[in-house]
């Protein structure tokens, strides 16, 4: 029997948005995909209705992607950044 606990999960949470942010390069959408990779990794073994449950605490928490974001072609690379800006070599593809 698996019972949520959403202090344990708010904790969770915190951590995987801090460590998230490390190496992000201040970029929110490096950010939020790396937010998003990992609460989806954690989530992997809840039932359903504790998976709904921790990520509806994560979009309180974090930038969480749930797939329903406007995806806009504004030029940019997979960092939010002008490609050749990008300090990852975007633009030397």
């Amino acid at each position: 029997m698996n019972i949520f606990n959403e202090p344990e999960w708010r904790i969770k949470l915190s951590k995987m948005s801090a460590d998230a942010s490390n190496g992000c390069g201040l970029s929110d959408v490096v950010y939020a995909q790396n937010f998003t990779g990992a609460v989806n990794h954690a989530v992997q073994a809840l039932s359903d209705e504790d998976t709904e449950k921790v990520l509806a605490l994560a979009k309180t928490i974090g930038i969480y992607l749930d797939g329903s974001e406007e995806q806009i072609d504004d030029g940019s690379c997979r960092h939010g950044l002008d490609p050749h800006w990008c300090p990852a070599g975007c633009g030397e593809y």
